[in-house]
C-alpha cells in the first residue's frame, strides 16, 4: 500500500492526478496527510465509507486540570479544542509567545500569526531575490500547478474479485516496498494492474536492496506476461525497476 503516501503526494504536488491506495484500517492516516497538505478533502473521501480526514485524537494525559478544554469566551470554532488535541496553529503560537509575555486574546493570535506568515513571505521573497540577483530571476521559473490527490482502501485480494477502482485509468503505477513475504497475494495483484492500467502505461516497482530477490522475482513474473523493461536503478539502499505494459494491437 502507499503507506503514508509521501510518493504519491509528491507526485500530486507536482501536477498529477493521484489516487493512493492502502488496507483499510490505514486509510485514515492517509486521508489525515492528504488533507494535510493542502487537497480538498472532498477528493480524498472513500464513497461509502466511514472514514475522514481526521488524525487519531490522542487520548487525555491524566492530571490534566479541570476545565483546562472548555472554550472560552470569544474563541472561535476552529480554536475550541476538545481532549489533548494539538492545534495546527501550535507552533506559530510558541513563536509568539516567545516575543511577548502578554496573554493574548483570540483575535489577537489570529492578528499576530496573520502577521507572522506575512513576516515571513517577505523575508523569503527577499532571499530568493538575493539568490536570483532580481526580482525578475527569482520569478522566472513558472509555479507548479497542483494536481489532485485522494485515497481509498484496496486489498489486492478483495479487488482483483470485486475491482473498485476505475478501469485502463492510469498511465503510471507505483508499487513501492509491497513485494516482501506476501506471494500468495502476487496473482490478485498483477489483476489489478492489468485492470488499472492504460495501454502502454508504465509501472514502476520500488524495493529495499535488502528485499531485492522479491522484486525480481515478481519483475520475470511481469515481463512473462508482456510488460518490457524501460528502466534500472540500483542504490545501496533501494532497486528501483520501470516496465512498460503491451499496448493494444491496432
Amino acid at each position: 500500500g502507499a503507506g503514508a503516501g509521501v510518493c504519491g503526494l509528491a507526485l500530486a504536488l507536482d501536477g498529477a492526478d493521484a489516487t493512493l491506495t492502502e488496507l483499510d484500517a490505514l486509510v485514515p492516516l492517509l486521508q489525515f496527510n492528504v488533507a494535510h497538505n493542502g487537497f480538498d478533502s472532498a477528493t480524498s473521501v472513500v464513497p461509502g465509507g466511514e472514514n475522514s480526514a481526521k488524525a487519531p485524537r490522542a487520548k487525555p494525559r491524566k492530571g490534566r486540570r479541570r476545565g483546562a478544554t472548555r472554550r472560552r469566551g470569544g474563541d472561535s470554532d476552529e480554536e475550541a479544542l476538545e481532549g489533548n488535541e494539538a492545534p495546527p496553529e501550535a507552533a506559530e503560537d510558541a513563536e509568539i509567545g516567545v516575543a511577548t509575555e502578554k496573554r493574548l486574546s483570540a483575535k489577537e493570535r489570529r492578528e499576530a500569526r496573520a502577521a507572522m506568515r506575512r513576516s515571513k513571505a517577505e523575508a523569503g521573497g527577499a532571499i530568493a531575490d538575493g539568490v536570483g540577483g532580481t526580482e525578475e530571476a527569482a520569478g522566472a521559473a513558472p509555479a507548479l500547478e497542483r494536481g489532485l490527490c485522494r485515497a481509498q482502501p484496496a486489498d489486492w485480494l478483495q479487488e482483483a474479485r470485486a475491482p473498485t477502482l476505475p478501469v485502463g485509468n492510469f498511465d503510471l503505477a507505483i508499487v513501492c516496498d509491497c513485494l516482501y513475504e506476501n506471494k500468495e497475494s502476487w496473482d490478485a495483484l498483477e489483476i489489478v494492474l492489468k485492470h488499472v492500467l492504460a495501454p502502454g502505461a508504465e509501472l514502476v516497482l520500488a524495493s529495499a536492496t535488502l528485499r531485492r530477490p522479491f522484486l525480481e522475482e515478481f519483475t520475470s513474473r511481469c515481463k512473462a506476461a508482456g510488460y518490457t523493461s524501460v528502466a534500472q536503478e540500483v542504490s545501496e539502499h533501494a532497486v528501483v525497476l520501470a516496465l512498460r505494459a503491451a499496448c493494444e494491437e491496432a
